[in-house]
């Protein structure tokens, strides 16, 4: 059975404060309306009072049923998301022992943030997991929205376009990567699985789209090479046993770049320097790096006027919030 990181596993605390708010939410519409008829009763002789909050009572109450009724709709979103969570982690638990599995993890990289529903650590890399939830047929491709088919009891199909996961844990792995490239002294190859747990799934992609069933099967059948070593598989669990793991990075503008720059052109430039994310604002002729801060005033000193594309680059401070918008 695979390791658990994080010693309190906390998808169960979440789902059951999840449902207290979400019974909190339904319970102030009866009290409410209970609270509105006693004023009614003890302001009854005072006429203009009860016309008043009869108006009010009109005018609010609708208001706050659609307010509570979306909010506690919401909750029970989340509920079912933990729900699906909580089985994708249960499937993963079936793993060997050289496994470690990470739930919920929340990373914060300079301004990036991330909330992962699982990350897997193994010999053979690091596996950065979404579930979802929905019912009925998924259907996609790797770009692009996918598209939700519900059936009704009756036979009727709803067809319903979501987000594509893909997309969203694409950004889960560059944050992940820039986390780990922070926190560890080597690069680990990060892998992307997309679990749906209770939805059929038909889907097109590079990056392996599964049901619930297929998950540690479809994990076992691409790990086949062992990539890292016992003592970094053990260095990156340490980095991630925190609650929320947060790097101290310096953000820097990059400017004076021509249209003609890449982002590989500027993970070059600042090699030395261990960059840990690169933002290249397409077709601006400037971007955004963020490196430690103990190498941030090396790298201005040393990157500052290099040429790049036969271009004098400039590289000095982010500013933006500064001056309340980019250069």
């Amino acid at each position: 059975m695979a390791h658990v990181g994080k010693a309190a596993t906390t998808l169960t605390r979440q789902a059951r404060r999840d449902w207290r708010t979400a019974l909190i939410a339904w319970s102030l519409i009866p009290v409410t309306g209970v609270l509105l008829l006693y004023l009614l009763v003890r302001l009854r002789t005072h006429h203009l009072y009860v016309l008043g909050l009869a108006v009010a009572s009109l005018v609010m109450l609708p208001w706050l049923i659609r307010r509570t009724e979306s909010f506690a709709n919401s909750r029970l979103c989340t509920i079912a998301g933990h729900g699906g969570e909580r089985r994708a982690f249960e499937q993963l638990q079936r793993l060997p022992d050289d496994y470690w599995i990470f739930n919920d993890v929340q990373l914060r990289v300079g301004r990036s943030r991330a909330q992962i529903d699982h990350v897997l650590v193994c010999p053979y890399g690091v596996w950065c997991i979404e579930t979802k939830s929905h019912v009925g047929l998924v259907s996609g491709a790797e770009e692009g929205p996918c598209t939700q088919i519900k059936e009704s009891e009756r036979g009727k199909r709803y067809p319903k376009t979501i987000a594509n996961p893909i997309s969203q844990n694409a950004s889960h792995r560059q944050t992940l990567s820039a986390y780990l490239k922070a926190s560890v002294p080597f690069e680990p190859p990060i892998k992307c699985l997309i679990v749906f747990t209770r939805a059929l799934v038909r889907a097109d992609t590079v990056t392996p789209v599964v049901g619930l069933d297929e998950v540690a099967r479809s994990i076992q059948g691409s790990d086949t090479k062992p990539c890292l070593q016992p003592e970094q598989v053990q260095r990156i669990v340490e980095a991630l046993q925190t609650d929320r793991a947060e790097v101290a990075v310096t953000t820097l503008y990059v400017g004076s770049l021509g249209d003609a720059a890449t982002d590989s052109q500027i993970w070059a430039l600042f090699e030395s320097f261990d960059p840990v994310a690169v933002r290249l604002q397409s077709g601006k002729g400037f971007g955004f790096v963020d490196v430690p801060e103990d190498k941030a005033a090396a790298a201005r000193a040393a990157l500052n006027a290099r040429l790049l594309n036969g271009r004098a680059v400039k590289v000095n401070d982010d500013t933006r919030h500064r001056r309340g918008n980019p250069r």
